[in-house]
């Protein structure tokens, strides 16, 4: 039964899991961890896991927790650059300091939102994706991405106010 479980119910949800980290993580080497913690949480929670309505959501919760966690665990030890920086940055000076202050800009932005934004920018999920990885209704992951659109224009017209 145990053998069975993993390979029946939790290593399905690996891939969408590894998406999700990468999305929220931006490092491969931190989201094969994430996806690794999230596989023992679900081995740990298995009662519950198999129980869930959608698995597949609630290893998304799952694994979505375990990035937020990793994402306050860096901010707390002042990590973020590496969390916040793309896999390949621009070549030019300009790009990279433009690239930077985006991240920064991004990384103010409450967990939720980055995560949403992340999932949806840069992982390319629409809102119905991202809503059942998430576990979120359709309607919460469509104002949470335009609440940080919102923020971000917002950062971002603060930053180029002074500048002219």
């Amino acid at each position: 039964m145990d053998g069975q479980f993993i390979k029946s119910k939790v290593i399905p949800c690996g891939r969408r899991m590894f998406a999700i980290a990468m999305a929220t993580l931006r490092s491969r080497e931190d989201a094969e961890d994430a996806v690794q913690d999230g596989m023992a949480r679900l081995w740990e929670h298995r009662a519950d896991f198999d129980r869930a309505d959608s698995p597949e959501a609630y290893a998304a919760t799952v694994i979505r927790h375990i990035c937020i966690d990793r994402l306050r665990n860096a901010k707390d030890h002042s990590n973020l650059s590496e969390i916040a920086e793309p896999a390949e940055p621009p070549d030019d000076h300009e790009g990279r300091e433009s690239l930077a202050i985006i991240s920064r800009m991004i990384i103010s932005l409450p967990e939720n939102q980055q995560c949403i934004l992340k999932l949806s920018s840069f992982g390319g999920y629409s809102n119905q994706e991202i809503a059942t990885m998430t576990g979120l209704s359709d309607e919460n992951v469509r104002q949470l991405l335009s609440r940080a659109r919102k923020k971000l224009r917002e950062l971002f017209q603060e930053y180029e106010s002074p500048r002219h």
